[in-house]
């Protein structure tokens, strides 16, 4: 058995952190996994399927928005998220590698034949046949029997709880230490799953919880084990959907928890789960209503073993402070009690980097009741990252050593293919809580923002670094004592060296799908002829295509002119989702969706040859120099994209940010600040982004080939395809080349 995870700090040294792989993953597994064979696990139909410290910095605030939805609405989506994550494997190997505890064999036959002898007179087992056995209560298959499902199951917590009985009865063997349970079986197909994040709309089946939880709810943090059941094996797909659904929520609702356990049943087939940040695994299924031993050694695997073999972490405590759920972290020697969470997000998939990060306060004790010091709030963030992988700090002082003059290797290994790498918490706290970009108050506060960061790229061209995971979440602002804000780079965990002899990975992607690089994104190269307007008033410091240099990849590797793109999609995010009008909400939910792939749309926006009277069409008139910013910005990098060989030399680049600085200080910057200074932004909310104004848009392409434009649908009314003489007065200017 592998050694529990363990959160890594700077100031302690970090155990063994494995979470349970398989061989084929893990390299060197121990002896009982040495057998182990996995394969893929289908949860929907193939034509349904969408994928065929002491570390210290400045402030940290969270990298991703909430899905703000039930649980039970998006299924299907995490069906998709969760396709290439699921691994099969057999009973045995499960039991022997990913099951919490191991039964004594002694346990199992003692347990199975006590229930022969019916010494306890429950009636348990009924005798079929000569020294042949079944439950007795599913004698009749579940799929030829006519009463509701739940009173199909209900007799497994009387099963159950007899297994237990026999168990804690049961004398010990030489040199035996008995387990104590700490966990019993419920059936709850009524009740509703409660938890500090919303959408747990949910009822399971059954669930295996903490001995002293109240039999009457189900709270997410009490749960080690949830359970699914049908009555018939043509369910075993709405059955798998439902389970590894709950999963998700339970894994995104209780920082506690760092795996999980699940049973499924359908028919008289059942089958054992396991989830994590690293992959997850279905057993192959027994009939668990005859093979009776098997039963008894899933049952005493769960209910007889610790928190911490059922994905308890034992350095994260759940508490009440003044009334209000609060939890303590430990770290290395020292603790800190949450205030509130800076972020909490639920995920589409268990598999990643789940990061969290809390307002919180250092105390004293693992009591959390008295605060260190003078109470100062840092920031605690809480992260599982690849345990081969470099932590965010190390890569921060790698970044700054090279910006020194110092020569330094590549400071973790790279991998030519997908793995499913061991994970590991990383746990790091900051001096100073900030806001992202995606609260800033105000749009020349991001606006300035986004040129600070500009600044940032081009310190990462200089270390030879990319950061790979661009988005508002990543941008920090600092508040300051005259109510400035300073603007920092963070989440350096994904950035990696530029190396000219790697090949791309085929790792996962990387990033925040609304701002990942358009070929990162889509795996394919960009193609297309160069712009007439692309180079409108810009030298172009060096000749394209070339022929020269290396080709480009197949597939694309992450380059500095994809970090340089990412940093363009927030820029043309505010306009067209932040704070859009309804026109822009229109394109803006065509272009930046949460999907595995990019749209059409999106594409379309990158490539257009008339971008600024695009975005005008979609903007109000005190908005328009942004769009003439938003367009000079692109038309300045795309160049790059238009070469014959790949973006390597940072030579290159120079050019390239010398320009887009001197865009960002220029006079166009200059009088856009001055028509935006009163615009403050709106709270944000991820609902305004995942819930379209528009369920649909139904697209036509305008007379000049420009971006097609949206309608409502159903009995909406439709929205006026008519622009302002004005504004058109001021798209045909744009396109004339007359506006300067």
């Amino acid at each position: 058995m592998p050694d529990r995870p363990s959160p890594v700090v700077y100031y302690c040294l970090p155990r063994q952190a494995s979470a349970r792989m398989p061989t084929r993953m893990q390299g060197n597994s121990p002896p009982e996994a040495s057998a182990a064979s996995t394969s893929r696990l289908t949860l929907v139909p193939t034509a349904d399927s969408a994928l065929g410290a002491n570390g210290v910095s400045t402030a940290h605030v969270p990298r991703h928005w909430p899905v703000e939805d039930s649980q039970t609405n998006i299924r299907t989506k995490i069906q998709r998220k969760m396709e290439h994550e699921m691994l099969t494997c057999s009973l045995d190997d499960f039991m022997g590698y990913y099951a919490p505890s191991k039964p004594s064999e002694s346990a199992v036959d003692y347990i199975y034949a006590e229930l022969k002898a019916d010494r306890a007179g429950g009636g348990i087992l009924k005798e079929v046949t000569q020294d042949s056995w079944i439950l007795a209560d599913f004698e009749v298959k579940p799929s030829e029997r006519k009463e509701r499902e739940v009173d199909v199951f209900d007799p497994l917590e009387k099963i159950v709880s007899e297994i237990c009985n026999l168990e804690d009865d049961r004398p010990s063997g030489p040199g035996e230490c008995k387990r104590t349970r700490s966990f019993y079986y419920r059936n709850c197909p009524s009740q509703p799953t409660g938890a500090e994040i919303t959408g747990g709309t949910f009822k399971v089946d059954a669930n295996i919880r903490f001995r002293q939880s109240d039999k009457n709810r189900v709270i997410a943090s009490d749960v080690a084990v949830i359970a699914e059941y049908k009555k018939s094996t043509k369910e075993t797909l709405s059955n798998n959907s439902q389970l590894v659904s709950e999963a998700t929520f339970i894994m995104d609702a209780d920082p506690c928890h760092m795996w999980i356990y699940g049973i499924t049943i359908e028919d008289e087939e059942m089958s054992i789960w396991y989830f994590s940040r690293s992959h997850s695994v279905k057993s192959h299924s027994f009939k668990f209503a005859k093979d009776i031993k098997k039963f008894i050694r899933v049952c005493l695997s769960f209910l007889y073993a610790t928190c911490e073999e059922l994905g308890f972490d034992p350095t994260v405590k759940r508490g009440i402070f003044d009334k209000q759920i609060c939890y303590i972290y430990q770290l290395g020697n020292r603790y800190f009690r949450t205030v509130k969470p800076l972020f909490v997000s639920k995920t589409l998939c268990i598999t990643g980097r789940k990061t969290r990060v809390w307002e919180a306060i250092e105390v004293s004790g693992p009591d959390g009741e008295t605060s260190v010091g003078e109470g100062k709030k840092v920031a605690v963030k809480d992260v599982w990252v690849d345990k081969d992988r470099a932590k965010e700090k190390e890569i921060q002082d790698a970044i700054f050593a090279r910006l020194e003059g110092v020569q330094l290797p590549s400071p973790y290994a790279q991998f030519p293919s997908r793995e499913y790498s061991v994970k590991q918490q990383y746990r790091v706290i900051y001096s100073d809580v900030g806001l992202s970009l995606y609260d800033a108050p105000s749009l020349s506060t991001a606006l300035q923002a986004v040129a600070r960061m500009y600044e940032a790229l081009v310190l990462l061209l200089l270390a030879g670094y990319v950061h790979r995971d661009i988005s508002p979440g990543n941008i920090i602002l600092v508040p300051q004592p005259d109510n400035s804000f300073v603007a920092s780079l963070s989440d350096l965990e994904y950035a990696k060296r530029v190396d000219t002899n790697r090949p791309a990975s085929t790792d996962p992607k990387t990033g925040t799908p609304f701002f990942m690089p358009f070929e990162i994104h889509s795996r394919r190269r960009l193609h297309w002829a160069p712009m007439a307007d692309t180079s409108r008033g810009l030298d172009d410091p060096y000749p394209r295509n070339s022929g020269d240099g290396e080709p480009w990849q197949l597939i694309p590797r992450h380059l500095h002119v994809h970090d340089v793109e990412s940093l363009w999609w927030i820029l043309a995010w505010f306009p067209l989702s932040r704070f859009a009008s309804e026109k822009g909400r229109v394109l803006g939910n065509q272009v930046f969706t949460n999907t595995s792939t990019p749209s059409r749309m999106r594409e379309e926006l990158l490539k257009s040859s008339k971008l600024e009277s695009d975005l005008v069409w979609h903007m109000d008139e005190r908005f328009w120099d942004l769009a003439r910013l938003i367009a000079n910005v692109r038309n300045i990098f795309i160049v790059l994209y238009q070469r014959a060989e790949e973006p390597m030399d940072p030579n290159v680049y120079f050019p390239v940010f010398e320009k887009i600085l001197g865009e960002f200080n220029g006079p166009l910057m200059l009088r856009l600040l001055s028509k935006v200074v009163d615009v403050t932004l709106p709270p944000f909310t991820s609902r305004a982004i995942y819930s379209p104004t528009f369920t649909r848009s139904s697209v036509r392409a305008t007379n000049d080939s420009s971006l097609a434009e949206g309608s409502r649908e159903g009995g909406e009314r439709k929205r006026k395809r008519t622009a302002s003489s004005k504004t058109t007065r001021k798209r045909k200017a744009i396109e004339n080349g007359e506006e300067k």
